[in-house]
């Protein structure tokens, strides 16, 4: 017996499901997100996915912490800005006063705050003005009425999701209470709870990515 797949009736089947608006919808957006973003002269990615932006990191570090990072990145099979501030950050913990690569646990501790800042200036771009992905999503989960929140996950250091959010003017949640210094609040996420028609989203260690639930 031969099965054959048939995609339009499964993207039939897919646009019934979200169309009901009863089933629980999750989305994953990963680096290719704002890579496949523009810039506003249109030459380069927005932010650029995790091969550039390790080349970007490195290369503004690496008058104070080459050698250390070349140490550090012959040790590791994959090594990109990811595996890398892993490596950075599990030294530190450990080492205290021994040196690896040329650093004691301090050194590392301040490498790791080094990378985390040039990440930070690398990614912080303002999300460009009119249509584009981002805002279609938001405008799209904000405009229908939900039984159950939309759960988005990314695993960015941007904060392209949560601007578009508010550009729209659709309050979310991102699991943190506070305005001069919010702090995570892990039993506001922990259940599922979140009142119908509202935005919300949960916000976690970038290093670990961000879920964010919107309900309209």
């Amino acid at each position: 017996m031969t099965t054959i797949h048939n995609p339009d009736q499964y993207m039939a089947s897919l646009r019934q499901v979200i169309a009901q608006g009863r089933k629980r919808i999750g989305f994953l957006i990963g680096a290719g997100a704002p890579a496949g973003m523009s810039t506003p002269a249109g030459s380069t990615p927005l932010i650029p996915a995790v091969a550039g932006l390790t080349d970007q990191v490195l290369a503004a570090v690496a008058a104070t912490y080459g050698p250390t990072l070349d140490g550090i990145r012959a040790d590791l099979t994959d090594p990109n800005i990811e595996t890398i501030l892993s490596r950075v950050r599990s030294l530190a913990g450990v080492i205290g006063r021994t040196q690896v690569h040329g650093l004691d646990g301090i050194g590392h501790n301040a490498l790791g705050e080094a990378l985390c800042a040039e990440i930070g200036k690398i990614v912080d771009r303002p999300l460009p003005d009119g249509p584009g992905p981002y805002p279609d999503l938001v405008n799209w989960i904000s405009g229908t009425d939900r039984e159950h929140p939309i759960e988005v996950f990314t695993t960015n250091y941007d904060l392209l999701l949560e601007q578009a959010f508010e550009r729209a003017r659709a309050p979310f949640f991102d699991g943190f209470a506070g305005a001069r210094e919010p702090f995570f609040e892990p039993s506001t996420v922990a259940g599922n709870d979140l009142p119908a028609g509202h935005d919300c989203g949960n916000s976690m260690d970038r290093s670990a990515g961000r879920l964010t639930r919107a309900v309209r």
